[in-house]
């Protein structure tokens, strides 16, 4: 299994080419894991501008 994380919104998905929510490619090459549960609770949602709960990447390449 792959897991590949959006260029744009940083999404992290199971082995997709585009991102089923914004569009944009994917890439392997990622770093960092954060998981939103509560978007509007959380601040560093607030500072990364994340509104859907979800596994996000830190940083794509």
């Amino acid at each position: 299994m792959s897991l590949k994380s959006c260029v744009a919104c940083k999404r992290i998905f199971d082995n997709k080419d585009s991102c089923p929510i914004c569009g944009s490619k994917t890439s392997e090459n990622w770093s960092g894991f954060l998981v939103i549960i509560d978007p509007e609770k959380s601040d560093i949602s607030k500072e990364l501008n994340i509104k859907l709960p979800g596994e996000y990447s830190l940083k794509v390449r």
